[in-house]
């Protein structure tokens, strides 16, 4: 009987413990030392003649470091991505982060969802059960919400959407289309990094909390939710 839940655990858990796993080994490592801009500064020279003469493996190194590093929860995304449209530009880069990321984002998904699902499974009036039909209702509305908005950490979203059992194919869709925005932001600012460093500046990593950049993405997440809202209104209204 012991053995029976060894293996359960193990089945539901293993990849979850090495995503954790994972992260830990970095960051004691300190992998952190190398998502620096003086580190980039430094080494700018190597990695612009590796993609000048390597494009391909650059960008698949470059896009496994993402995926790996978003799977894990690692900090760092918004720096690599800068990094991405200094390397590839501004479209080229924002394409392979966001491709990027939502694999990452998938396995984390993934991990996560097959830990709690049988948790959840097994009480089935918890708060989570009444959170998860309510969010399933509208699902591609509240997700898109979160992914849109640079308030909500990037990880978080990954766990709650797995924890709240948002479906699969809604999840892929929804955080490939919605973090488009911000990607584009960080990877345009990347594509002026070269002139910054000659400049002896740091970049601005603050830039999509900007009013001029944060309000857009503030409309367009209320405009994405309005619907929903004005539904819950309404039923309010009706009692």
């Amino acid at each position: 009987m012991m053995f029976k839940r060894t293996l359960t655990f193990i089945k539901h858990w293993f990849w979850l413990i090495v995503l954790i796993a994972t992260l830990c080994v970095l960051l004691y490592f300190g992998f952190e030392n190398y998502l620096r801009f003086d580190f980039l500064k430094q080494h700018r020279e190597s990695l612009l003649y590796w993609v000048q003469h390597h494009y391909i493996i650059t960008v698949i190194a470059f896009s496994i470091l993402y995926v790996i590093l978003v799977a894990i929860s690692f900090p760092g995304a918004s720096y690599l991505t800068i990094v991405s449209g200094f390397l590839f530009g501004t479209f080229l880069g924002m394409i392979y982060v966001v491709c990027a990321a939502t694999i990452g984002s998938i396995i984390l998904f993934l991990a996560v969802r097959n830990a709690v699902n049988p948790l959840v499974a097994d009480t089935q009036k918890t708060w989570i059960n009444k959170m998860r039909q309510g969010f399933s209702e509208n699902e591609v509305r509240y997700l898109f919400f979160l992914r849109i908005l640079p308030i909500f950490p990037f990880w978080a979203v990954n766990v709650a959407a797995a924890v709240l059992n948002v479906r699969l194919i809604t999840f892929i869709l929804v955080t490939f289309i919605g973090i488009i925005p911000g990607t584009f932001i960080y990877a345009l600012l990347g594509s002026g990094l070269g002139t910054v460093f000659d400049q002896n500046k740091s970049p601005n990593m603050g830039i999509i909390f900007e009013p001029y950049v944060l309000l857009p993405l503030i409309a367009l997440a209320i405009l994405s939710i309005f619907p929903v809202l004005y539904n819950k209104w309404r039923q309010l209204k009706t009692r």
